[in-house]
């Protein structure tokens, strides 16, 4: 079995999708003792236009 790696520079879906996942997660740590309504708002405002760009990315086939 042969396996090729990435050519430097390059960026995979698998490492896309982690940076994405990892915005979420920095998002999320951001959100630690606010209140709900701020919550949602940053959710809605920061997290919301990721996850449709981290789903397309997790589409591997």
């Amino acid at each position: 079995m042969t396996t090729t790696s990435q050519p430097k520079g390059k960026t995979g879906k698998a490492d896309q999708a982690l940076a994405y996942i990892q915005k979420l997660y920095a998002i999320e740590r951001q959100l630690k003792g606010k209140k709900a309504d701020e919550r949602l708002h940053i959710r809605q405002t920061q997290a919301k236009p990721i996850i449709p760009l981290c789903q397309a990315s997790c589409r591997f086939y």
